[in-house]
């Protein structure tokens, strides 16, 4: 893919407001500040990208979720996003970050670099705040990632008890039983497993039944699609409570107006992401954020 083309996907992805990422929240992304398509040296995506990965400067980002307890909110998990930042500007999708990566053998790379930066911010946090981690299919599947979760656990004496991996549900059904096995593998060591946009794939319930999942995080556009319309919505937060007898925690995701927050199921094992709550973040002290804002109603 040429870079022009990446330019003009980025458009589609741009905000007013470059600090806050707004309506990014699909797990990792690739970033760039900007002066065009192409940088003034002449170097493409893959360039720059490659660059970024073979020299370590993949920085993140982080978004939190919350959950609601006796009418307060409190911080329960983090979500790490990956951040590129290059000497030009845009935003490029993470399937394209990715690719490179994958075409370049690259990929084991990466991944210990997010692990390591992921779990040594968040070191300091207390330890019922737990931190999410998104995979791609590649990423799951890659023959590093459990060797690479136990060497950047012992690394930075982050307990893999606080890990949890998001999957997609936008995955390759013939990809489920190698996914079940490894996620399997991931659970034994003490991960927890959510899945990720759920709602947006005629599949998600057949997949809820064949892997081993904890965590169940509603797709946005399921609430985004209920505001208007209250039988919706109560079918909606109805699932909620259904899935809250199978799984850990069902997570509303794009919750984005105090309308949306409070239309929506306040079971105890419910919780909420979204720019009405947290937007992206780029700090570097995650303890301040959480222990220096009054969140209660």
């Amino acid at each position: 893919m040429k870079s022009s083309s990446l330019y003009q996907e980025a458009q589609d992805w741009r905000t007013e407001d470059q600090t806050n990422i707004h309506h990014l929240n699909v797990g990792s992304f690739v970033e760039f500040p900007e002066v065009g398509p192409q940088e003034a040296s002449g170097r493409t995506d893959e360039d720059i990208v490659l660059s970024i990965i073979k020299s370590g400067r993949v920085s993140l980002s982080f978004q939190p979720i919350f959950k609601l307890t006796n009418g307060r909110l409190d911080v329960s998990k983090f979500e790490s996003f990956t951040v590129w930042a290059g000497e030009s500007g845009r935003f490029v999708r993470p399937e394209a970050a990715q690719a490179i990566a994958d075409r370049h053998g690259l990929t084991g790379q990466l991944l210990e670099d997010v692990l390591v930066k992921t779990f040594q911010r968040c070191a300091d946090l207390p330890n019922h705040i737990r931190v999410t981690i998104n995979l791609t299919q590649d990423q799951l599947l890659h023959h590093t990632l459990v060797s690479q979760l136990v060497k950047s656990s012992n690394l930075t004496g982050f307990d893999i008890g606080r890990v949890i991996f998001e999957v997609s549900e936008k995955m390759t059904v013939s990809a489920i039983p190698k996914m079940r096995a490894r996620l399997k593998e991931l659970k034994m060591l003490g991960a927890s497993i959510a899945l990720d946009d759920f709602g947006i794939c005629a599949a998600g319930m057949s997949i809820l039944g064949d892997l081993p999942l904890d965590i169940i995080k509603f797709d946005k556009s399921l609430l985004h699609g209920a505001r208007n319309n209250k039988e919706q919505l109560r079918l909606l937060n109805g699932l909620a409570t259904l899935f809250n007898q199978r799984f850990e925690t069902v997570v509303f995701e794009g919750v984005e107006t105090k309308k949306d927050f409070s239309s929506i199921n306040k079971n105890p094992s419910v919780q909420y992401q979204g720019f009405y709550f947290g937007k992206i973040l780029r700090l570097q002290n995650l303890r301040d954020y959480v222990f220096r804002r009054d969140w209660s109603l």
